[in-house]
């Protein structure tokens, strides 16, 4: 090996080792106070998600989810935070996470706002700021996040040198929060790792093109005729599952709003796809996606 291919080498370590660090502050100083929280009691089922009959359901597992989890239903994930206001996206996100901030908190009034001028609905702004809602100090978690995004950068510049991958064990650039029901950056998750799914494909007549809020509309979802991912939500959920790993969903696909992202993020993220699947036990759809996994 060269030293340029060594010095590659451990530069790219090097970032991958800032970037675990710097996602483990985030979560510790993000759940400091997480302990005194009581979360209220949550039901969402095929009924209330899809808008289906339980007993059309063929998975048990996907008919209802019934926890104590910070959960929230489709229908407040897709509302946009503009419609309820700066005071009524506190509100729901104290009722959902069991707390009584208030807007005289100026760092976290001003990520709120930021959340309404960049459009965000609900879920979107849940999925970014639920990690960090348990912390003692603020404007350390506002830091926090700034350098995790920073380091996140970093460590897939670093990873991908020219064409060549240089640590071919990454952490995905982004992934399913159960519970906001989006897909969100990684480094959000404050070091957790998402559970990969895995799924058998279909022929391309057997599947549709899906656009979802879940991944905010920016490609659309090819998944098999009568699939339903509110539903593989609500079986990933009975699982005692957080955070998932799907590839249709959390791997930017062909037809969507930045075509050139997608070839840009494939030259990393598709080579280095298998490090999902390597840490712990992944689920799996053997007959298309969301029949009966294992």
């Amino acid at each position: 090996m060269s030293k340029s291919s060594i010095g590659d080498l451990r530069a790219a370590v090097d970032a991958q080792i800032d970037w675990t660090v710097e996602v483990s502050k985030y979560r510790e100083y993000g759940n400091a106070l997480i302990e005194y929280a009581r979360f209220p009691e949550v039901t969402i089922s095929a009924h209330t998600e899809p808008d289906q009959a339980e007993e059309d359901i063929a998975v048990p597992l996907q008919r209802v989810y019934t926890g104590t989890k910070p959960v929230i239903m489709a229908s407040l994930a897709n509302t946009p935070c503009a419609k309820f206001g700066l005071q009524g996206v506190l509100e729901r996100l104290n009722t959902t996470l069991g707390t009584s901030h208030t807007l005289d908190n100026r760092t976290l009034s001003s990520l709120l706002e930021d959340c309404i001028t960049k459009k965000y609905d609900f879920g979107t702004a849940y999925g970014f700021l639920r990690t960090a809602w348990y912390t003692i100090d603020w404007s350390e978690i506002l830091y926090r996040m700034r350098e995790c995004e920073k380091k996140d950068r970093e460590m897939r510049r670093c990873a991908l040198h020219g064409s060549e991958i240089v640590v071919p064990y990454l952490y995905p650039r982004r992934g399913w929060d159960l519970y906001s029901n989006r897909v969100v950056p990684i480094w959000t998750f404050g070091g957790a790792v998402p559970r990969g799914i895995s799924h058998a494909w279909v022929a391309e007549d057997e599947r549709i093109d899906v656009w979802t809020p879940i991944n905010g509309f920016e490609w659309p979802v090819p998944i098999p005729k009568g699939a339903n991912l509110d539903l593989i939500r609500i079986e990933m959920l009975n699982k005692g599952l957080e955070y998932v790993w799907l590839d249709v969903l959390c791997l930017r696909q062909e037809g969507g709003l930045r075509e050139d992202l997608r070839a840009e993020e494939w030259k990393l993220d598709v080579p280095t796809i298998g490090s999902v699947y390597h840490h712990f036990k992944t689920h799996c759809y053997l007959n298309g996606l969301g029949g009966l996994s294992v």
